[in-house]
């Protein structure tokens, strides 16, 4: 936070407007038909997993919504990476297709996804990124 500050983490809700006219012009009325992971925080009290409604609405325009909760707060990546990374890791070698390479795709999908986060990662939660890189193979 001492490079950025609260700006940007916190500046998402700026961007309505923007979010609204992209949903509105992407194909599939608002409905995500592709696999979709959601994993969230068992003690946030911003995003209430208790809320039905937000529940709902995931439901509602991801039909093929796999949902995941750990017992974290609000940054659950920084307070519990090593259960969010399984349970991406876990999510992507069960849900992305295979393709007829044998794999190598999803292994190449995964290993892009996983260095992705270590640099976005190093940062601000280096130790997290440590933890990413460390987890076990795809």
């Amino acid at each position: 936070m001492t490079r950025n500050g609260f700006g940007g983490p916190t500046g998402y809700h700026l961007n309505h407007e923007v979010n609204a006219r992209y949903a509105d012009a992407a194909p599939g009325g608002h409905v995500l038909r592709l696999p979709v992971l959601f994993v969230g925080a068992a003690y946030d009290q911003v995003a209430d997993l208790a809320s039905p409604t937000m529940l709902d609405a995931m439901h509602s325009t991801c039909p093929n919504l796999t949902e995941a909760t750990i017992p974290a707060g609000h940054w659950l990546h920084m307070e519990a990476a090593p259960a969010v990374n399984d349970h991406i890791e876990s999510w992507l070698t069960s849900h992305v297709a295979e393709q007829p390479d044998n794999g190598r795709t999803t292994h190449t999908v995964c290993m892009k996804l996983r260095s992705f986060l270590a640099r976005r990662l190093q940062t601000h939660a280096p130790s997290c990124a440590k933890d990413l890189l460390a987890s076990r193979s795809c």
